[in-house]
């Protein structure tokens, strides 16, 4: 099977969204794509672990500034 045949198998076997992402690399021969495809899934894995983590070790909470909430503040230190 002819090499550019092989691509469009690949190319026709991928979900929408990862279609998407990897269009804009254009590889030209199936190992320029399974590469293309493999750092793809590794940069996904890590996001979702990133989320994972978060889930689990909760997120720092900031505090928003709030102009009423200082001159509250500042109104009951003074009295």
């Amino acid at each position: 099977m002819a090499e550019a045949t092989k691509l469009a198998h690949l190319w026709q076997g991928l979900r929408p969204s990862v279609l998407e992402k990897l269009w804009s690399f254009k590889p030209t021969n199936c190992n320029e794509f399974l590469q293309e495809v493999k750092r793809f899934q590794e940069m996904t894995d890590r996001g979702k672990q990133d989320e994972w983590a978060m889930g689990v070790m909760g997120r720092e909470k900031r505090n928003k500034y709030s102009p009423a909430k200082q001159q509250d503040a500042s109104v009951a230190t003074r009295l």
